[in-house]
C-alpha cells in the first residue's frame, strides 16, 4: 500500500500525455493522442501533477479538462482524485504497475483513456540531472521540440507565463540559479532549434543575429556566463523602469548591455 509521499514520488513532476485508449485491441493499434496540431490551435493534453495538489498543463490547448486542475491521492483505495476548478471530484484513476513500451501509466477508472509517462521525457525526477538545458517559453512549448532536444542530451525547461521578453529571462533566471549543476545552457523563447547553440561550453555567448544586431530570442553559453548576462540585464531594465528620463525599448537596453558589457564576449548566429 503506497502512502502519499511515496506516490508522489512517482506521479510528480513528470509530463504526462493524456491518451484515448480501446481496450479491445492490442496497445499499438489502439492508443490515440487527444488532440493535433498545436499550430493549428489544438494540442496534445498533458499534465504535470504537482506536490501541492494542483496540476498545470504545459501545452497549448483548446480549454483545460475538468481534470487538469486539482489532485489527491485516496491511501485507503489507492485511487488517484481528479477535482475541477470548484473542487468538486469529477474522475478517478489508478496507476498501472507497467504500462505500454515501458512507460509509466495511470488508467483512468471509465477504461477509456490513460495518461502515460516517458520517462526520457520528464522535466525532472529522480533520475541523474543533466548538464545541459533548454529554457523555452511555456507559450511556444511543443512536445516534438522536447523529443527533439532529448536526442541532443538537453533536458526541457518551460518557463513563464508572459509572452514579452524580460518576463521570459527573469523566469529563466530564476529557475538557472536553482541548477548549479548546469554547464551548457540554451534560452529560446520562441523554441526554435538552432543546430550552431548545441556545442559544447564555451568562454563566449552566442546571441540571436536580428539583422547584424543581437538579440536574446535566443542565446546559448555556459551556466556563469549566462547568469552574468541576465543579471545585468534584469538590474539595467529595472534602473529604466525607475527613470522617466530613459526611454530605451527593452530591445535596445538589451542591445546595448550586451555590445558595451559583453563586447569581446559574444558572437552572433
Amino acid at each position: 500500500m503506497l502512502k502519499i509521499d511515496e506516490f508522489k514520488k512517482l506521479i510528480c513532476d513528470k509530463i504526462w500525455f493524456w491518451q484515448l485508449a480501446d481496450r479491445d485491441v492490442p496497445w499499438d493499434r489502439g492508443v490515440l493522442y487527444l488532440g493535433g496540431n498545436a499550430d493549428k490551435g489544438i494540442g496534445f493534453t498533458s499534465f504535470i501533477f504537482k506536490k501541492d495538489g494542483t496540476i498545470s498543463v504545459p501545452t497549448k490547448v483548446g480549454f483545460i479538462p475538468p481534470e487538469g486542475h486539482y489532485w489527491d491521492f485516496d491511501e485507503e483505495t489507492q485511487q488517484l482524485l481528479f477535482y475541477d476548478q470548484d473542487k468538486n471530484q469529477v474522475n478517478s484513476a489508478t496507476l498501472v504497475d507497467y504500462g505500454m513500451y515501458g512507460a509509466n501509466e495511470i488508467a483512468f477508472n471509465d477504461d477509456r483513456s490513460v495518461l502515460i509517462n516517458f520517462p526520457d521525457y520528464d522535466l525532472r525526477g529522480d533520475r541523474p540531472v543533466p548538464q545541459k538545458l533548454f529554457f523555452v517559453s511555456k507559450l511556444n512549448f511543443k512536445i516534438s521540440l522536447q523529443r527533439t532536444l532529448v536526442r541532443k542530451g538537453y533536458d526541457t525547461y518551460p518557463v513563464g507565463e508572459n509572452a514579452t521578453l524580460i518576463p521570459f529571462l527573469d523566469a529563466v533566471y530564476e529557475s538557472l540559479v536553482k541548477h548549479p549543476e548546469a554547464q551548457n545552457v540554451v534560452i529560446s523563447q520562441k523554441g526554435e532549434i538552432v543546430d550552431e547553440f548545441f556545442a559544447e561550453v564555451r568562454d563566449f555567448l552566442l546571441v540571436g543575429n536580428d539583422n547584424g544586431t543581437p538579440t536574446l530570442s535566443d542565446c546559448a553559453g555556459s551556466r556563469d556566463l549566462m547568469l552574468e548576462l541576465l543579471i545585468a540585464i534584469l538590474s539595467e531594465n529595472n534602473k529604466r523602469q525607475l527613470n522617466p528620463e530613459d526611454h530605451r525599448t527593452e530591445e535596445e537596453m538589451i542591445e546595448q548591455v550586451i555590445t558595451v558589457r559583453f563586447a569581446d564576449r559574444y558572437e552572433l548566429k
